[in-house]
This record gives C-alpha cells, sequence and structure tokens, in this order.
C-alpha cells in the first residue's frame, strides 16, 4: 500500500492508516471466530499443549531479535513492547465497556452490527490524524506547542468533516443491513443520531489524544510510526466504546 501511495503520488497519511485500519479487521474478525470454533471443539490437552508450544516459540524469537537481531530490529521490539503492553490495557477497557451492556447489545443485534465498523472508522480517523500531525511536525509546518494552534485546528476541522459523514452513513448502513438480515434494530434515526453523536464526541477527544500523543512523540524524539499510531488507536477504541455505551444507555437503548 506504502509503495502503491508513493508511486501515484498520494497523500500517504490520509490513505494508508485508514485501508490497513480496516483490511486488519476483515482479517481479524473472522480469525477470532475461526480460533473459538477450534478451542471450544478440541480436547482440553490438545489446547493446553499448543498454547505451551507457541508461548515457547514466542520466547525464542523474542530471544533471537534481542540477541542477533539487527540494531533497527532490536530498537523497535524494545520502544514497542511497553507501548504494545499500555494498548494491550486500554483495549481490555473497550471490551469490559461493551460488555456491561450486553444484554442491550442481544436485544437489539444490530447494534451489534454497528460496533465494529464504528470503532474501525474512529481507529481509521484517528490514523490519518496522528500520521498527519506526525509529518506536519517533522516538516516544520506545526509547532509543538502546549495548545493546538491554527494548523492543528485546520487539521482538527477536517477530520470533523469527515466524521460527519462516515458516522452517518455507518448509522444508515448499519440499519440497512440489519433490515436485510431481518435483526431487531431500532427506529433508522436513532441509528442515525446514535452512531453521528458517539461518533462526534469520540471524535472530540480523538483531535485531543492525537495531537498531544504527537506532540510528545515529537518532543522526546520518538519514531512515531512504533508509538502515535499505536497509543492513538487504542485510547480510541476505549473511548468509543465508551461514547457508542453512554449513548445507547441515554437513548434507552439498554432497555428492553
Amino acid at each position: 500500500m506504502a509503495g502503491i501511495g508513493f508511486r501515484r503520488n498520494w497523500d500517504i497519511d490520509n490513505i494508508s492508516a485508514p485501508l490497513i485500519t480496516a483490511a486488519g479487521d476483515i482479517v481479524t474478525l473472522p480469525m477470532l471466530f475461526l480460533s473459538a470454533i477450534i478451542v471450544l471443539n478440541s480436547p482440553d490437552i490438545t489446547i493446553l499443549l499448543f498454547s505451551i508450544m507457541f508461548i515457547l516459540v514466542t520466547i525464542v524469537l523474542v530471544g533471537m531479535a534481542v540477541s542477533k537481531g539487527a540494531a533497527e530490529m532490536r530498537r523497535i521490539f524494545v520502544h514497542s513492547a511497553p507501548v504494545l503492553t499500555v494498548c494491550i490495557l486500554l483495549d481490555i477497557i473497550a471490551g469490559v465497556t461493551i460488555d456491561q451492556q450486553l444484554e442491550a447489545l442481544v436485544a437489539l443485534p444490530v447494534l451489534l452490527v454497528l460496533i465494529p465498523p464504528f470503532l474501525e472508522d474512529a481507529n481509521a480517523l484517528g490514523g490519518i490524524l496522528t500520521s498527519r500531525f506526525a509529518s506536519l511536525l517533522h516538516m516544520g509546518i506545526l509547532e509543538p506547542g502546549k495548545a493546538p494552534g491554527k494548523v492543528a485546528m485546520e487539521n482538527f476541522a477536517i477530520i470533523y468533516i469527515f466524521a460527519l459523514w462516515v458516522f452517518t452513513l455507518l448509522g444508515i448502513s448499519s440499519y440497512a443491513v440489519g433490515l436485510l438480515l431481518g435483526l431487531a434494530s431500532p427506529p433508522l434515526w436513532e441509528m442515525v443520531f446514535l452512531s453521528l453523536t458517539a461518533g462526534l464526541v469520540t471524535v472530540s477527544v480523538l483531535n485531543i489524544i492525537a495531537y498531544y500523543v504527537a506532540v510528545l512523540t515529537y518532543r522526546f524524539s520518538l519514531d512515531p510510526d512504533d508509538h502515535s499510531i499505536p497509543l492513538t488507536s487504542s485510547a480510541i477504541d476505549s473511548v468509543g466504546a465508551v461514547a457508542l455505551m453512554v449513548f445507547i444507555v441515554i437513548m434507552g437503548l439498554s432497555v428492553s
């Protein structure tokens, strides 16, 4: 994707992050279901043996990367491991938040259709903004100030414009999928209102997180590829999940 964008003179900040995020979700969700089916239908001893094997392989690969890998490989591992650990914790918060409204989600299955693309789109917007901030900082166009300046505000506005039509379309498309599959659903206007309002709240927090993560990464001379997008993405998972569940409660959709 990066190679194609470079050859065609595309703005990589606006293309790579959202497409890779979407591709990751498309691959990850089916793999989770497939893994769950395999695990639930496998003997306990088989699960234990494979778990031990995977842990050992991971330890060996980590050891090889740290001790025998190139300097760049070691740097990436040392920088990324703590960040990814924080990301895991943030994503667990998102999962726990969604679990608290599981009854409402089961009663209105179309909400389950809404959640993955909602979080994916929020992450895509976060990836775009964080990548743009990192590029602008390193080009000297964006000043790493204590408060967002004019350039940052302009980029915030761009993300809000994207969010308006993305989350509106998401509400409509989720409702349409539910209608097509015969899933219980709130009315169309409620789906659009839920997606749009929760999305705008998420984007408002996203703007602040993306700016300060990019600025801190720049000031500490850290590689934005290893820090900015993972932290922003995981934080947005938590914020997006909370925003969505809060508006489900506010709109009375949690009462079935």
